[in-house]
């Protein structure tokens, strides 16, 4: 989408931020495969568990000081105040619908912008899976049979008005929002039906804490843990 609906090209001495980049670095992944010379990669998730640790070691080995990883929240002013006005262009995909406050995050993600720059922001403004599984957990009933923490979800406006009108008034310019439908389907009921229940991930769990991040009042120091 970077590369074709914003014309991106030569990204060399540009900062590229990843807001909500999860654990397996989809969309840090795709950057590279487009952009391989990125200047520079810094990918934030609220979450220090990394499952594709391979694949962010393969980061660390090709773009070096190039690459970095944040546990950090978008809402929160640390790592706002730290990159602010420092960022050339943000993305996120499949992050926004985990925020609760979705205006204060586009405030810091224009704080964090330098002049003239761009974001690319996808999301989910309505998941009836999610919505469903939010309801059963509310219910005594059914949630003790919830297998692990559910992933948030923040319902968006449904009206492309909205969040048009909200970014202008932040003092976003050149605002361009496209709103699909997009059918959540299995080929077969078979394979549905063999999805592990209420469960996000299948396999094993295991947890890296790759960054010790200090937050006292600002971002004081980055810990390399592996």
């Amino acid at each position: 989408m970077c590369g074709t609906k914003l014309n991106w090209k030569n990204l060399s001495n540009v900062i590229v931020m990843d807001v909500g980049c999860g654990n397996v670095f989809d969309c840090c992944k795709a950057i590279l495969q487009q952009f391989p010379d990125v200047g520079h990669l810094i990918a934030l998730d609220k979450m220090s568990n990394i499952r594709n640790v391979g694949l962010f070691k393969k980061y660390l080995k090709a773009l070096g000081e190039r690459f970095q990883f944040y546990v950090a929240d978008v809402q929160i002013k640390p790592i706002v105040q730290y990159y602010e006005g420092m960022i050339d262009k943000i993305v996120s995909r499949n992050a926004f619908q985990e925020i609760s406050n979705k205006k204060l995050a586009f405030e810091n993600v224009f704080r964090m912008l330098k002049p003239g720059g761009e974001t690319a922001i996808t999301f989910n403004l309505n998941d009836e899976i999610s919505t469903w599984l939010e309801k059963m957990v509310s219910i005594p009933k059914w949630n003790k049979y919830i297998v692990e923490n559910l992933t948030p979800f923040f319902p968006g406006r449904l009206e492309i008005g909205y969040y048009k009108c909200m970014m202008k008034t932040i003092g976003f310019r050149d605002v361009q929002i496209v709103r699909r439908n997009i059918p959540f389907t299995y080929s077969t009921d078979k394979k549905c039906i063999a999805l592990p229940p209420l469960a996000q991930f299948s396999g094993p769990r295991a947890n890296y804490d790759i960054y010790t991040i200090n937050l006292r009042g600002k971002l004081l120091s980055i810990r390399h843990a592996v």
